[in-house]
């Protein structure tokens, strides 16, 4: 799986963890769990962003190199 992918895989998943954390938040549940996992899933979709980011940089960068 080619980098670029791996980060858009973390943010799929953050993006599905923050849907049920919020489901169960919306359910009116009181644990801290649920907002823990909204936090888990901001950072993993933060995390997923930003190597995606990278992947696309080191990719314009070899571009520019083999130019």
């Amino acid at each position: 799986m080619e980098i670029a992918g791996i980060g858009l895989s973390m943010m799929q998943a953050g993006e599905t963890r923050m849907t049920r954390a919020a489901e169960r938040l919306a359910a009116g549940e009181i644990e801290p769990e649920p907002i823990v996992e909204l936090r888990v899933a901001e950072l993993e979709v933060e995390t997923g962003a930003a190597v995606v980011k990278v992947a696309d940089r080191t990719l314009g960068t070899l571009l520019d190199l083999l130019a």
